[in-house]
């Protein structure tokens, strides 16, 4: 425990499983919203429902530091969005699968407070498995991958959150966990253009220059 964070350690090798269904038999849309760092790329698992290939529901980072969302159906139609994920800082990750038409089937996914979209497809399958994985991705026979960071709350919707409340709930998890804005990384003078020591010349001088 990270009592600091209010946050549960993950490292490879721990996993939180919840036995049974998460969401219920006639789900054809979702939201999962959490509160999480990643300490790394390839960051595997942060929430997932998976047993085989297919259904699949996994949230992660993968090997080019870039959060995703992946959702896939009985019949291996895989809908995905990704955005750039800043590691090592407690932020809020999160994926929607929404039906656009209920006659075709075909839905689409959105990823994080961006709700950055990922390409439409036909997607009509309930998202039903047994069991899901919190910091880490299991799948029967294979190696599990892990999740490296910090998972502070996780929340799980059976229908697909609209853009107000979205805000609603990014704005409860903003202030119970008191995120802070993302700072961009910042890279040092290393040619000290900025401050260079010199003369200073006559103005004529400079002028010509």
């Amino acid at each position: 425990l990270d009592a600091q964070a209010r946050a549960v350690v993950f490292s490879a090798g721990a996993a939180l499983r919840i036995p049974g269904q998460v969401l219920p038999n006639d789900a054809r849309q979702m939201t999962v919203l959490c509160v999480a760092r990643a300490d790394s790329p390839s960051s595997i698992g942060l929430f997932s429902i998976r047993n085989a290939a297919r259904p699949l529901v996994q949230l992660d980072v993968d090997e080019h530091a870039r959060a995703r969302f992946i959702v896939r159906d009985s019949q291996s139609r895989t809908l995905a969005a990704t955005t750039p994920c800043l590691l090592n800082a407690q932020t809020i990750f999160g994926g929607i699968l929404s039906q656009r038409d209920e006659a075709t089937g075909e839905a689409t996914v959105l990823f994080g407070t961006n709700r950055e979209s990922g390409p439409p497809a036909a997607f009509a399958s309930p998202l039903i498995d047994e069991g899901a994985w919190i910091g880490a991705l299991g799948v029967s026979g294979l190696k599990p991958y892990f999740w490296d960071g910090r998972i502070s709350e996780i929340l799980v919707y059976d229908r697909a959150l609209d853009e107000k409340e979205v805000d609603g709930v990014v704005a409860c998890l903003t202030a119970e966990h008191q995120l802070q804005p993302p700072v961009p990384p910042s890279f040092a003078d290393t040619w000290n253009v900025l401050s260079m020591k010199r003369a200073d010349g006559p103005v004529a001088k400079e002028m010509e220059t």
